[in-house]
């Protein structure tokens, strides 16, 4: 099995003895596997695209409370338990199940089907994403063409122009030049620039924070 993304999956260590338990052939190698005693003691993995979690359902809000890096991708195999009483309302649920009673090819299935689910819901949030950022863009575009047609004043709509485009670029730094005319230089027909210079206008430079 070949995962499109990077993934995490975070297994209660109470499987590791269920002799119906079973991971597909391949997940082991391509897929980052951690086993946990309990929800205090998970780690997420902020380098992976998805994470899918194994988890009692007791414990659930538990996990459900716990603050995850809103670039992460998550789904839940809920594991039913004879203790549990809840009924699961949330989307991160992918499935629910008793692992006592399910199979080894059930298994199987669980875990493909689910981490084809997420890969999905993870390039539709990509999907989300880049319109979100195309928008963004095409307002920006709508506001550098008003500021063309209405600021008189040069240096400030050169300044505006230039953190503008820095904006639809995600860029840290952004400057523009002009081409203005060399005094006492003669034109030369042939060349456009004999006489030209370019002089800058506008240099912006943002610092960022290095962690």
């Amino acid at each position: 099995m070949k995962s499109a993304f990077s993934c995490q999956i975070l297994i209660p260590e109470k499987l590791r003895g269920n002799p119906h338990f079973q991971i597909p052939d391949g997940i082991e190698r391509e897929l980052k596997l951690e086993y946990y005693k309990d929800t205090s003691s998970m780690i997420l993995d902020t380098r992976q695209d998805v994470q899918l979690v194994l988890i009692q359902e007791e414990e659930f809000e538990g996990w459900n409370h716990i603050e995850s890096p809103p670039c992460l991708t998550s789904g839940v195999i809920l594991l039913e338990s004879e203790t549990g009483k809840m009924i699961p309302g949330s989307d991160d649920v992918l499935a629910w199940v008793d692992p006592r009673t399910i199979s080894k090819r059930r298994w199987n299935y669980l875990f493909l089907q689910s981490l084809s689910r997420l890969d999905k819901k993870l390039e539709m949030s990509l999907m989300q994403s880049r319109v979100k950022r195309r928008e963004q863009q095409m307002k920006e575009m709508n506001e550098i063409g008003l500021l063309l047609s209405s600021e008189k004043d040069l240096k400030k709509l050169l300044h505006l122009v230039v953190s503008k485009s820095m904006r639809l670029a995600c860029a840290d730094g952004g400057t523009l030049y002009m081409l203005e005319p060399i005094q006492d230089k003669p034109s030369d027909p042939d060349n456009f620039l004999a006489n030209k210079e370019l002089k800058l206008q506008v240099a912006i430079r943002k610092s960022r924070k290095v962690s």
